[in-house]
């Protein structure tokens, strides 16, 4: 079962099984259980509220995306960092300033980080996911 553990002010960490993650480390999801109730993402759906209330409808066109975070070094876990892309013109198609939706969401959203452990509670290493090459749709 997923676990938030402790993280510094605006951060948000959470350890995942291997076995919780499948779509995740096969490339077809964002992250771990995408829209599931673990503590990731419900962290993210909130984000998402947050964001659609600052920028209506912006859900729908910024795409949450995962990669390795190589700049987190603790407990000898292998982190991963929650990011965010959309595309500029359909931001602007919505009526929005790209620039001002950027600076939204590096202002606005913690740090959303997650990472494996065994059935012991002990890092596991996992396989960095296939990227997903999909880009929000223009």
């Amino acid at each position: 079962m997923a676990r938030r553990i402790e993280a510094p002010p605006k951060q948000v960490r959470v350890l995942f099984r291997p076995e919780e993650a499948e779509d995740f480390l096969r490339g077809r999801s964002p992250v771990p259980g995408f829209g599931g109730d673990d503590p990731l993402n419900l962290a993210l759906q909130e984000m998402y509220e947050e964001l659609n209330a600052a920028f209506p409808d912006a859900a729908g066109f910024v795409e949450a995306f995962s990669e390795p975070a190589p700049w987190v070094r603790e407990g000898g876990f292998q982190w991963f960092a929650v990011n965010f892309r959309f595309a500029n013109d359909r931001v602007e198609r919505a009526g929005h300033d790209p620039e001002a939706l950027a600076d939204w969401i590096a202002e606005h959203t913690p740090d959303l980080l997650f990472s494996f452990e065994d059935e012991r509670g002990r890092p596991a290493r996992v396989p960095v996911p296939r990227s997903r090459t999909r880009r929000p749709a223009a």
